[in-house]
């Protein structure tokens, strides 16, 4: 429980960094940005890192095994979706967001305990994207 804490705060802190960043609009600031995702989805992901992105959400959720990983990864998708709609690069934003909506579908489904938030990070993106 102590480690889902950790992670969760860490993510959250991560979003406001994020958003300080997406505010100010300046090009470094937003590659600065992509940059300390990638940094934090290499942390979390571990030595999987270079194998489970090139894997569909379902195989890349089960070698991580893990529902708080997984989760955590679909957040970081999702920031890095975001900064990427910032610059412009809209189908891989769309992309990344929908990765992130398919993993964090998979964690909710994966976790031993229902998680009443995660049921409702997944239910507002999914309204956002017709079909989602």
């Amino acid at each position: 429980m102590a480690q889902r804490d950790v992670v969760l705060r860490w993510i959250e802190e991560f979003g406001r960094l994020i958003a300080r960043l997406l505010r100010r609009g300046a090009a470094g600031d937003l590659d600065q940005a992509l940059e300390e995702i990638d940094r934090a989805t290499t942390d979390l992901l571990g030595g999987l890192a270079p194998l489970v992105p090139r894997l569909d959400a379902a195989s890349a959720a089960t070698l991580l095994d893990d529902p708080e990983r997984i989760f955590a990864w679909a957040q970081l998708l999702e920031l890095r979706g975001i900064v990427r709609e910032a610059r412009g690069d809209l189908a891989a934003a769309a992309a990344d967001r929908t990765r992130a909506l398919d993993l964090a579908r998979e964690a909710c489904r994966r976790g031993r305990i229902p998680r009443p938030d995660w049921a409702e990070w997944v239910s507002a993106r999914s309204q956002e994207r017709p079909g989602g």
